[in-house]
């Protein structure tokens, strides 16, 4: 297959895929989700086929678990477009196909700008950032997240970051494993760019716990003292809160005095958090998601970047 003739692709990689071979209902949920997904940016961007009945062929490679996006897909829909009344989009465009082509490229893009923020600060769901700068020079966002570490993005796509839907990928992220991560590539200057999600980084794509109708883990009452092993999965140093992977679930907690930055070290760690349960929920204390209230965090590896990273304050 020569890749120049695709725009990109979305794919599992890893050992745990074997001669192509992947689970029917993942395969399934991974190609609606791509489907969904480049429907939903292509047309925030081009109203005119928000409404067009068209289809999003792929070619699924063989050796490999890989979905690609053909180039010829703006040409395609272009011709459907020809044959709609009333649109003035066809009409006089001699370029038509190639510029929706560049659509479809940029949509994969900014899945992978999703994908590349969204790791960076631990949380597709949180859309401002008021500890962001902006470069106006170069039309660059420089986001840092609460570890220290910066990242410089296009403020074009940062823009389409902030308009994009947080569970846009999570049918596909919930394929992962850890045999296996998802991958979307795209072809910019001539050559396959990636992105990546692996087991580690999952619950930021899948997890959600904010539309819950029942309460999570009720057996956690208000006010009980707990011990939980679990994973730091994020540190926000302006609400002085971590993210704290229990169960599959993502429990917001606060240390009972002082500040996050003296567990810079426990990102990504397993740990053990000391501490006690807080239901409050305004006057009340049944409020549908626990918090922890938390008095010492032991961390129990050193993560899965070995490093120490620090936090801004």
């Amino acid at each position: 297959m020569e890749s120049r003739d695709y725009l990109g692709y979305i794919k599992f990689d890893g050992p745990g895929i074997r001669e192509g071979m992947l689970d029917a209902k993942k395969a399934a949920h991974t190609l609606l989700c791509l489907d969904d997904a480049l429907r939903l940016l292509v047309g925030q961007q081009q109203g005119e086929l928000k409404d067009l009945d068209y289809e999003i062929p792929v070619k699924i490679e063989e050796g490999s678990w890989e979905a690609w996006v053909p180039l010829a897909l703006g040409g395609w829909v272009a011709e459907k477009l020809k044959h709609q009344p009333n649109n003035d989009l066809a009409i006089g465009a001699p370029n038509l196909g190639s510029d929706l082509a560049e659509r479809f490229r940029d949509a994969l893009i900014r899945l992978q700008w999703f994908i590349k923020i969204g790791n960076h600060i631990g949380d597709v769901f949180q859309k401002r950032f008021p500890e962001a700068s902006v470069d106006i020079q170069k039309q660059e966002i420089i986001l840092p997240n609460a570890y220290g570490k910066k990242l410089h993005i296009p403020k074009y796509y940062f823009d389409a970051y902030e308009n994009m839907p947080p569970k846009i990928l999570r049918r596909a992220a919930e394929g992962i494993d850890s045999n296996k991560s998802l991958v979307v590539g795209a072809m910019i200057d001539g050559e396959i760019k990636e992105e990546m999600i692996n087991r580690s980084q999952k619950h930021i794509f899948t997890l959600n716990d904010d539309d819950i109708e029942t309460d999570l883990f009720p057996d956690l009452i208000h006010g009980m003292s707990v011990e939980f092993e679990g994973m730091v999965t994020r540190g926000n140093a302006t609400t002085n809160t971590i993210g704290f992977r229990y169960r599959e679930h993502i429990l917001t907690c606060e240390p009972d005095s002082g500040s996050i930055t003296r567990y810079k070290s426990a990102l990504f760690s397993k740990c053990k958090i000391f501490g006690n349960i807080d239901r409050t929920n305004g006057l009340t204390h049944d409020a549908k998601k626990p918090r922890i209230v938390f008095y010492d965090l032991q961390q129990l590896d050193k993560g899965d970047d070995g490093e120490s990273l620090s936090m801004d304050a």
